[in-house]
């Protein structure tokens, strides 16, 4: 079955992440298991604020989607339990008499994490959804049932993504959630930002300029995001404007006549400034 007519169903697993610190602006690298959860649910929210006039409706605004969840488990782990809850876990002891204590004071506040919730699909492969900045924000309730230490359910707020950086070639920034379908199942990992590198251009969508320059030109290519600089020929461009990691916009300065290259430069390096003919090579005239 073709990807994109794959449906997912069947919750078959949820990790929990914690954030190194309760500043949210590194992801964790530890999952966590819910082994019997039963529940990964949530809806998107946003509040507008509405512009009347003349007894009319003119426009209305939008403040910022949020996501109400859910999670409802059974036989959860103090680990996990603190990833929902704060506190701190203090082991002693050796086996066969060790022992765990978590414990909660009241100046703990409850931390960030990251949620990732696995279905199957029709297909054979599975569908995750992700929640990459979550705090619990309602009543976490406590029972002892069927010889296990049960939590039914926890009411999450997810929040926009702290985290600057980007990942699969996106930034992740302000992200609220992430569906990822797969053709074959695939393992939940824990987030990771791409490693940074140096900016490729691969073409222009103009080639040739007047020696006086300002001409708009469409860049594209890779690692975008964060340049720093673009230059045509050595000289600064005129103006530049990213739109995302695999285009930008230039003007072009002005500049003698001859084949020059279009070059970006991020914090990992520079593109190549070898005058490339279809790929970063322009010409002026």
């Amino acid at each position: 079955m073709a990807l994109g007519t794959t449906l997912p169903f069947g919750l078959r697993d949820v990790k929990l992440i914690a954030y190194p610190d309760l500043l949210a602006t590194a992801f964790g690298t530890t999952l966590v298991d819910l082994p019997n959860a039963q529940t990964f649910e949530f809806s998107e929210t946003e509040e507008y604020t509405e512009l009347r006039g003349d007894d009319k409706l003119v426009t209305s605004h939008g403040n910022g989607a949020q996501l109400d969840c859910s999670l409802e488990s059974g036989g959860v782990s103090i680990d996990a339990l603190k990833i929902i809850n704060g506190g701190t876990i203090v082991e002693t002891g050796v086996s066969p008499n060790q022992v765990k204590r978590y414990r909660k004071i009241s100046t703990d506040q409850r931390p960030f994490f990251t949620v990732i919730g696995q279905s199957i699909s029709d297909s054979g492969g599975d569908f995750h959804g992700i929640v990459y900045t979550a705090r619990a924000t309602g009543d976490i309730a406590y029972d002892r049932a069927d010889a296990e230490f049960l939590i039914p359910s926890v009411d999450i707020t997810g929040y926009p993504c702290r985290v600057a950086g980007m990942i699969a070639g996106v930034t992740v920034q302000d992200a609220l959630y992430d569906f990822l379908q797969n053709e074959t199942i695939t393992s939940i990992v824990a987030p990771a930002l791409d490693t940074p590198s140096a900016p490729t251009v691969t073409s222009l969508d103009d080639v040739t300029g007047t020696t006086s320059g300002g001409e708009l030109i469409k860049v594209t290519g890779s690692g975008f995001a964060t340049a720093t600089a673009v230059t045509v020929g050595g000289t600064a461009a005129t103006d530049f404007t990213v739109v995302n990691n695999n285009l930008l916009w230039l003007i072009t300065p002005a500049h003698t006549a001859a084949t020059v290259a279009v070059v970006v430069t991020n914090p990992s390096g520079a593109s190549s400034s070898t005058p490339t003919p279809g790929v970063n090579q322009y010409i002026y005239v």
